[in-house]
């Protein structure tokens, strides 16, 4: 997974390895992690290094999409790997998140009360 806000395709001309960028360019999201709010409830379970999968509950998941996610992928792939070193049980719960709450979007919290 890679993110970049530059147009990788203009900078193959000299710029960028036209080798890495076919091997990054396998699926393409133009769009903010934050307009794509239904692609983090496709992942419902963390994997850690050890590949170990542990269950998110339906309120993370929530808490999750309700995120403005303004690191977009980066920030959900950090997340990730944070909840899968330091979560305490076999289950992710709200209380195993950082402190994310505070950027929810007002928009979009309203509509999940």
């Amino acid at each position: 997974m890679a993110a970049t806000n530059h147009d990788l395709a203009e900078l193959v001309v000299g710029r960028f390895r036209q080798d890495l960028y076919y091997r990054l360019h396998v699926c393409r999201s133009p769009a903010p992690l934050r307009e794509r709010r239904a692609d983090i409830a496709l992942s419902s379970t963390i994997s850690g290094t050890a590949r170990e999968e542990r269950p998110v509950t339906s309120a993370v998941m929530r808490r999750l999409e309700r995120y403005d996610w303004p690191g977009n992928v980066r920030e959900l792939e950090n997340l990730v790997e944070r909840l899968s070193v330091c979560a305490q049980g076999h289950v992710i719960e709200l209380a195993d998140l950082p402190a994310i709450s505070s950027r929810c979007t007002t928009a979009h919290s309203r509509q999940a009360r």
